[in-house]
């Protein structure tokens, strides 16, 4: 029986993030957090219906999450940075 259930969520959203943090940089609008947890949200589901473990992949959800309980729902995935302690992203100028 295969268990290929297509791309890792981890390595899809991974360059998705790489592609929009450097396209933050020219003010470009790539994808809102709460796409990205919804996105995850099916390749985990996907991924336990076949008994697939994506441990990094629901990691990565449970920090978009964050994310979007903190209000940055509507926010670029590059934002997703900011519920780090510590971590301070720049204003838009």
């Amino acid at each position: 029986m295969s268990r290929n259930i297509g791309v890792t969520g981890l390595g899809a959203m991974s360059v998705g993030i790489a592609r929009s943090s450097l396209r933050a940089v020219f003010r470009v609008h790539v994808s809102a957090v709460d796409i990205f947890v919804q996105d995850l949200g099916l390749v985990l589901d996907t991924a336990r219906r076949s008994k697939f473990p994506f441990p990094l992949s629901a990691t990565t959800h449970q920090m978009f999450m964050m994310a979007s309980t903190a209000g940055h729902g509507g926010a670029d995935v590059s934002s997703v940075i900011g519920i780090f302690p510590g971590i301070d992203v720049p204003a838009a100028k």
